[in-house]
């Protein structure tokens, strides 16, 4: 080993022992034996961007990448392409990290995840795939490429890859709630609420997932399900007023008019500017038969937003009932 090894080696591990100034100051001992040894540049452009000086990182990168093969430096550049929105720029040293090993899945996959940015759909779904290829069994791989399949409206596809991520991991969390989410998006809300349920089964305490559940739950008309949702959610989101005001909606369809309306108020205490709340809290009050009150959380909600169909319609109606 030479010295420089062992300064490298040294200041790997006061790095990863958190460091960050001893390492630095050992990579640059390196870099005064030699001034553009590959290791310690890389190291140093590692180290300053967990600093936060991304300039002086993209610097210390491309300086180790020039100095021949260096696959580490190549991908680090690109993620720090990629992390500050050059998209096309992070591409192209993905394509160089290759190019440098074609089975670096690491790099298949952020490459992905740029031109999936760049809507270059179908180049991602080929990057993804190239990723599987290298690695049969790599869960996301396949679920990116369901992704891809997807943005370009090629549902058969998009399932068979989405149920090869579960096929290989049954519960894969994201797999399921993307899955949920594209069968939703083509109409198939059954199969939508089969895979939100086996994803509440895994994540019993995702207040997102039980949300979504929830509303899908409602669309399909099964309103009791969508008030056990909801209060699943409000479990561990309590805070959250759109959960509140879509409990109230569901607690109204069952005729549960003063829960719905503790609901909906609850939705509008969090959120005042909610014109969605207002207006959810005038169609129950409307129900309940309190007008007046109606019409101030109606007129409320217009306020917020003047072009909000159900509280103009709603109040439309209420005005109505009064001249006849």
């Amino acid at each position: 080993m030479t010295p420089n090894d062992e300064l490298l080696k040294q200041a790997t591990e006061h790095h990863r022992t958190g460091k960050r100034y001893r390492a630095e100051q050992l990579c640059r001992r390196v870099l005064k034996r030699a001034p553009e040894h590959p290791e310690a540049l890389n190291l140093l452009g590692v180290l300053a961007n967990q600093a936060g000086r991304r300039q002086q990182a993209e610097t210390f990168f491309r300086r180790a990448a020039r100095t021949g093969p260096a696959l580490a430096a190549v991908f680090n550049l690109a993620n720090l392409l990629a992390a500050t929105g050059r998209t096309d720029e992070a591409i192209e040293q993905y394509d160089c990290a290759l190019e440098q090993h074609p089975g670096f899945i690491e790099a298949w996959m952020n490459r992905g995840v740029c031109l999936m940015r760049a809507e270059r759909f179908d180049e991602a779904r080929s990057s993804f795939q190239h990723a599987a290829h290298h690695r049969p069994d790599y869960v996301p791989a396949w679920m990116h490429a369901g992704l891809a399949y997807a943005s370009m409206d090629q549902h058969d596809e998009a399932v068979h890859c989405l149920d090869r991520a579960l096929e290989l991991d049954p519960d894969h969390l994201p797999s399921l709630y993307h899955l949920g989410q594209f069968c939703r998006h083509r109409g198939d809300l059954h199969a939508a609420r089969y895979a939100w349920r086996r994803a509440v089964r895994i994540a019993p305490r995702d207040a997102d997932l039980h949300h979504e559940l929830a509303r899908i739950d409602c669309e399909l008309g099964d309103y009791e399900a969508a008030v056990a949702g909801c209060r699943h959610a409000l479990r561990h989101r309590p805070d959250c007023p759109v959960i509140w005001a879509d409990l109230a909606d569901a607690l109204r369809v069952l005729k549960r008019l003063n829960e719905a309306e503790q609901s909906a108020r609850q939705a509008v205490l969090i959120d005042g500017d909610s014109a969605d709340a207002h207006a959810t809290l005038g169609m129950i009050l409307s129900d309940l038969g309190r007008d007046d009150d109606a019409r101030i959380a109606l007129n409320r909600a217009i306020q917020l937003s003047p072009n909000h169909k159900l509280a103009t319609s709603t109040l439309s109606q209420l005005t109505a009932t009064s001249a006849a």
